[in-house]
């Protein structure tokens, strides 16, 4: 008997560790495509807006909100963000579990 439940605490044990490797490369991949949905937004602004400036037909303004968001976020920003939320999510698990 001992040594059954033995067995099933490792089969679960490698079934989840299994599963949080499987969730974070989803995650990971969701990243990676939300930043390249981003890249390629901002590049479909940036042509727009090359269109709008260069088509004799369309009058001629400063688009304060199309220039903000035609420019490129910094990946490794992104990842400095995630890294300060996570450790933040982490110092008050750690808190709420001392209390």
């Amino acid at each position: 008997m001992t040594l059954m439940a033995l067995f099933l605490a490792v089969l679960i044990l490698s079934t989840q560790r299994r599963a949080d490797q499987l969730g974070n490369l989803r995650s990971q991949m969701t990243l990676e495509l939300a930043i390249l949905t981003e890249q390629k937004t901002t590049k479909l602004i940036e042509l727009l807006e090359e269109l709008r400036r260069d088509s004799p037909e369309v009058r001629d303004r400063v688009d304060a909100e199309a220039s903000e968001m035609a420019s490129r976020a910094d990946p490794h920003e992104i990842l400095n963000a995630i890294e300060k939320t996570n450790n933040a999510i982490i110092a008050s698990e750690k808190r709420i579990d001392f209390l």
